[in-house]
Parts: C-alpha cells; sequence; structure tokens
C-alpha cells in the first residue's frame, strides 16, 4: 500500500511533459499556425490578384477594344470568292459594333445599312425599325426604306418614308430627288417639280436632278423648260446619253428639227459605246468593286460611332482600313487628319492633308487647309506654297491672302510683301479678320496711325474679340514711345 500511495504522489509531482518536451511541442504547434496564416495569405493573394487581373483586363477592354486584324482575300481568288470575303468582314464589324455598344441606335442602324448593301431587303427592315425605336430621328434609315419601297414599285410607301426623311432633315441630298421618282410614278408631277427644284438648289451640279426635271417638264409638255432642263444635265454630264435623246425629243415638239438630228446622232454614238461597255462588263468584278465599297463606307461609319463613343485608337483602325479599301477615297481620310490634329500627331495628320491635297487638286480649301498644318510645325516654306495654289485656283477669296500674309508676319520675312497681301484681302473682303491682319503688316511697315486705324475697324466689326483688343493696346503703347 505504501509503496502504491508513494507511486501516486510521485506520478503527480512529475509533470506530464518534461520541459524539453513542453517546448518542442510548442514549437510545433507555432510553426504548424504559421504555415496556416501563410498557405490562407497565399490563397488570398492568388484570388485577389486574379480579381485585380480580371477587373484591369475588364477595364483595358473597356477603355480600348481589341481591334480584328482584318485582311483581303488571297490575289488568286475569284471575284464571287472575293465578294464574299468582304461581305462577311462587313457583317464582321457590324456585329463586333452591336457587342460592344449593346441597346445603342448607330449599331442597329448601321447593321441595316450593311444587310440593305447586301441586298437582304427584310433584315434591313427589321434592323432600321429597331434603330428608330431607340432614335426616331435617323432620316437615313426612312430614306433606305423609301429606296426599297419604291425598287418593289410601292410608290405611297416611298413617298411617305421620304417625306418622313425630310421632315428630319430638309437639306438631306438626293432625298427630294428620291421624292420625285417616286411622286411620278404616283402620277403626281407637279409635285415633283416642285420636290426636284428643291433638289437642285442643294445640289446644284446634279446633272441627275436637271435630267429629272426635264421628264418632269416633258410629261407636263412645257417643252421650253424641259429643253433648259436637258441642256442643264448635259452640261454637268456631256456623257448622259439619255439627256442627249429626251432634248431631242423636246427639239422637235418645239419644231427645232435640224438641232434634234444632232442630238439624235450624238445619242445613238453614245449608246453604241454603251452597248460596247455593257458588252465588255464582267458582271461579277463589278459586283465585288461595289461590295469593297460598301465595305469602306461600313468601316468609315464605325470608325465614326467608336470615336463618338470615346473609343479613338479603334476608329483609327475603322478609317485606316476604309481608306485602304478606297484609296481615292476622301471621307476617311477627313476623318483621320480630324483625329490626328486633335490628338497632337501633327506629321501624321499632315501627310492626310497631302493626300486629300493630291486626291482634291483642284479645291482650294484643300490647299489652305495643307497650309495651316505645315505652319503649325514652321515648315512655312510649304505652307506659303499651299497658300499660293489656294490663291491660283480661287483668286476672288481672301483668305489664302490673309494666311500668307500671316505668314509672312509670323516668320518675320518680307514685311511689305504681307502688308500687300494684307491690303488684297481687305480689298476683297473687309472683314474682322482681315482688318486685324492689316493692321498688324501696316504695324510691322511702321505706319503705326494706318495700323492703329485698321486695327479699330477690326474691333468695330468684332467688338468682342479679345485679341483685337490686345493688339489695339500694343500699338498705342509703341505710338506713345
Amino acid at each position: 500500500m505504501r509503496n502504491n500511495r508513494s507511486q501516486n504522489a510521485a506520478r503527480k509531482k512529475r509533470p506530464l511533459l518534461s520541459s524539453d518536451d513542453s517546448l518542442s511541442r510548442g514549437n510545433w504547434r507555432r510553426r504548424a499556425l504559421f504555415a496556416a496564416a501563410v498557405a490562407c495569405l497565399l490563397v488570398a493573394s492568388v484570388f485577389l490578384g486574379r480579381g485585380l487581373w480580371v477587373s484591369q483586363k475588364k477595364a483595358k477592354s473597356r477603355e480600348a477594344p481589341r481591334v480584328p486584324a482584318w485582311s483581303d482575300p488571297p490575289p488568286n481568288a475569284q471575284p464571287q470568292e472575293a465578294a464574299q470575303h468582304y461581305k462577311a468582314e462587313g457583317l464582321a464589324v457590324a456585329k463586333r459594333l452591336m457587342r460592344d455598344f449593346p441597346g445603342k441606335a448607330d449599331p442597329i442602324l448601321l447593321m441595316g445599312q450593311v444587310h440593305y448593301g447586301h441586298g437582304n431587303t427584310e433584315e434591313a427592315i427589321s434592323y432600321w425599325e429597331k434603330g428608330l425605336k431607340l432614335d426616331p430621328k435617323r432620316a437615313d434609315a426612312y430614306d433606305g426604306m423609301g429606296w426599297i419601297a419604291l425598287r418593289k414599285g410601292d410608290f405611297a410607301t416611298a413617298v411617305s418614308h421620304w417625306q418622313k426623311a425630310l421632315e428630319l432633315d430638309p437639306r438631306m441630298p438626293g432625298v427630294h430627288n428620291s421624292l420625285a421618282r417616286a411622286l411620278m410614278g404616283l402620277q403626281k408631277v407637279e409635285e415633283a417639280v416642285e420636290a426636284l427644284q428643291k433638289d437642285i438648289h442643294i445640289s446644284p451640279r446634279s446633272s441627275m436632278g436637271h435630267f429629272l426635271l426635264g421628264e418632269a417638264y416633258f410629261q407636263l409638255e412645257k417643252y421650253d423648260r424641259a429643253k433648259e432642263a436637258y441642256e442643264n444635265a448635259i452640261a454637268l454630264d456631256p456623257a448622259c446619253t439619255n439627256a442627249y435623246y429626251n432634248l431631242a425629243r423636246s427639239l422637235m415638239k418645239l419644231n427645232e428639227s435640224s438641232r434634234a438630228k444632232e442630238c439624235m446622232k450624238k445619242f445613238q454614238e453614245l449608246k453604241a459605246e454603251d452597248m460596247k461597255v455593257l458588252k465588255d462588263r464582267n458582271t461579277a468584278f463589278d459586283d465585288m468593286v461595289a461590295v469593297r465599297g460598301l465595305l469602306a463606307k461600313t468601316h468609315a461609319d464605325a470608325g465614326q460611332i467608336y470615336r463618338n463613343c470615346g473609343k479613338p485608337r479603334v476608329a483609327e483602325s475603322h478609317w485606316k482600313r476604309a481608306a485602304a479599301l478606297e484609296p481615292k477615297s476622301i471621307s476617311p481620310r477627313e476623318h483621320l487628319a480630324s483625329l490626328y490634329q486633335s490628338t497632337g500627331k501633327l506629321d501624321d495628320a499632315i501627310r492626310m492633308h497631302e493626300e486629300l491635297a493630291d486626291l482634291d487638286p483642284q479645291n482650294a480649301v484643300r490647299h489652305l487647309v495643307l497650309a495651316s498644318s505645315y505652319s503649325r510645325v514652321n515648315r512655312y516654306s510649304e505652307a506659303e506654297t499651299a497658300l499660293r495654289r489656294a490663291m491660283e485656283l480661287d483668286p476672288q477669296r481672301s483668305w489664302a491672302y490673309r494666311d500668307l500674309a500671316q505668314l509672312y508676319l509670323r516668320a518675320k520675312k518680307d514685311f511689305h510683301q504681307a502688308r500687300l497681301l494684307a491690303e488684297k484681302a481687305v480689298e476683297l473682303e473687309p472683314s474682322a479678320p482681315n482688318y486685324n491682319i492689316l493692321g498688324w503688316a501696316l504695324f510691322e511697315n511702321n505706319d503705326v496711325e494706318g495700323s492703329l486705324q485698321a486695327i479699330r475697324r477690326a474691333i468695330e466689326l468684332d467688338p468682342q474679340n479679345a485679341e483685337y483688343q490686345r493688339r489695339y493696346r500694343h500699338v498705342q503703347s509703341q505710338q506713345r514711345q
């Protein structure tokens, strides 16, 4: 018994673990807890990092959607294959727009335009109607539906659509002309004449407008007016074959048989040339060219939508594609020039303005804008050349004279010539900007009194202009000295 009690007492006194064992067990627990904490941190960091990566990826996709790489069909592709390739690209562009901007009217309406260009009229109408529910003020959708109705022979529906388009945009080019066609189909010739007169007022160089006006007057038996309209059409388009035929008919009604025979002979010559062209025509190739042109317009319109929605990089890619598809197209290059100008890419802007001036060499405004771009980067010699070309093309406008005078003044050269140019600008157009430049030129030629007089006139014409006020005070201060 005693031995058992002593053994039990010894057990109670003895610790369950030795100090070494306790320390070892404590370390193990701390290590386990530390490892678990590290593991939790690692897992959390993985999920957090993934969340940040996903959010950054989403943010990047919102800021700059990935631009697909477009490509032309293989060089050996047949025209039909090439046309299908371009059609597929156009649909892809429209679909991507609808994905990028869900619920927006512009991509839906563009999809309608793509289907219309591919001959899918039912789909086109469906998309246009959906788009009009979102944006009822889109005259272009009504214009498209008007053409579909006209080609089906539904003149009344065509008239309704075009009248709606004109309510939204009374000066929309070509719509009065289209409306006149439908009205003539309904035998409402007097109304057609009124519509065609408005069309010619908006687009005076439209040979088709004058031609259709001649048709309307002929139906009304107003042969002298029909004759005048056909002559205007021929003056604008000497190869307008049918205008010669109808002019001959009008002349016969007016008893001008000799001239009528001349016109009929010319008609027969042009008709023979037209038949030869028609015989040699490669329909599949022409269709491919038309589809390529439609695709270029689709890219140009897509670029505008992306820019309006704050995606300039994507807009640029679409306009570049449009320019590549149609090397002689003006619109995408204008958009690119504007984009580069606004984003400070002046060298790229100049390149676009140079291309525009080459494509439209008889347009004085192209050379004026090009000169302005050169001036912004101090390329004064090239700017001077462009301005002199603008003066040659349009010598009765003051812009080029004023801008060239300003160029000399900024470059601090040939002040006498700057004065002569500024005086010519004022002579052509006595406007506030021209008087302002004249005042500057006179000052540089040491004619302080004349300078003050010119600037005062600029201020009278534009009293709120701070630049003119500053220049006047500066010249006054020099006078006192």
